[in-house]
């Protein structure tokens, strides 16, 4: 029941239409790689229009991050600095709302691309890169490790 009512408060009936009829297009037109490709394009550019986040702590970053999240309905991220990895465990994205469910498995690489970016601009080497963790993916839920 709260799956569903936090799913409805994110859908923005006013792109509805527009949105699954583009991520039906893409899947018409491109391949799975490609539309993976496209989609960290994107999030990597939706990178750079966020605030400066020249700061000391991960637990700083995560802060103005959920703020940002919050303001625009992208849910909330959550990070945890584990042995070689930092997990990023990010709560309630709005994509398989806005681009069907079926697009989980190439749009979940916008995500990817917006932390791969974040963490570049951190001063993260440009060898590292976000990636899902395929097996920890749940409704709402989606894990992501910088290595």
């Amino acid at each position: 029941m709260v799956n569903e009512y936090i799913s409805y408060q994110q859908k923005s009936f006013q792109w509805d239409g527009f949105l699954y009829s583009m991520a039906r297009e893409l899947e018409k037109t491109l391949n799975q790689e490609q539309r993976q490709n496209f989609m960290r394009n994107i999030g990597g550019r939706m990178a750079q229009g966020f605030p400066d986040l020249d700061m000391e702590t991960l637990t700083d970053v995560e802060a103005v991050m959920n703020e940002v999240w919050k303001e625009s309905g992208w849910g909330w991220v959550k990070f945890y600095e584990e042995e070689d990895v930092i997990k990023i465990e990010h709560y309630h994205s709005p994509l398989n709302i806005a681009l069907g469910e079926d697009s989980q498995a190439w749009n979940i690489a916008l995500l990817e691309g917006f932390y791969t970016a974040i963490f570049h601009q951190l001063g993260a080497p440009d060898t590292l890169t976000v990636r899902a963790n395929k097996d920890d993916d749940k409704a709402r839920l989606m894990v992501f490790y910088l290595s």
